[in-house]
């Protein structure tokens, strides 16, 4: 179990579980994607939590493919939603602001509902 996050310090979520790393996983190769895809390069925002929550809901409509693929096993969705709860922090007024707690939640759950990524735009500014 990870210690120190933000959101699991100020009694939101956990993160544990095979299912919370994959999620985590899943986030760190989203931003890959958004790299790929131009999405960085496609709007000027003064703080990251656009394309935080971009990528958490990136990792939720992963967890969906995993699920129709009959390979979510009880408990993985609150695994990652738990740990999505724990990385949210409250830095509001900072550039580095990653969404809080129940956004990220939020966020995630957006994309696992809908399993598709096209969802995710909604995260981002307009162009």
């Amino acid at each position: 179990m990870a210690r120190g996050l933000p959101g699991q310090s100020a009694g939101y979520g956990h993160a544990a579980g095979d299912f919370a790393v994959a999620y985590v996983v899943a986030h760190e190769y989203a931003h890959n994607l958004q790299y790929e895809l131009g999405i960085f390069d496609a709007g000027v925002t003064a703080s990251a939590k656009p394309y935080e929550l971009q990528a958490d809901c990136f990792a939720g409509a992963w967890a969906h493919s995993v699920y129709e693929e009959g390979l979510l096993k009880p408990g993985d969705l609150e695994e990652a939603a738990n740990a999505a709860l724990a990385v949210g922090d409250f830095d509001i007024g900072s550039a580095k602001h990653h969404g809080t707690p129940r956004e990220r939640r939020n966020a995630v759950l957006a994309g696992f509902d809908s399993g598709d990524p096209s969802v995710c735009s909604r995260y981002l500014p307009a162009t």
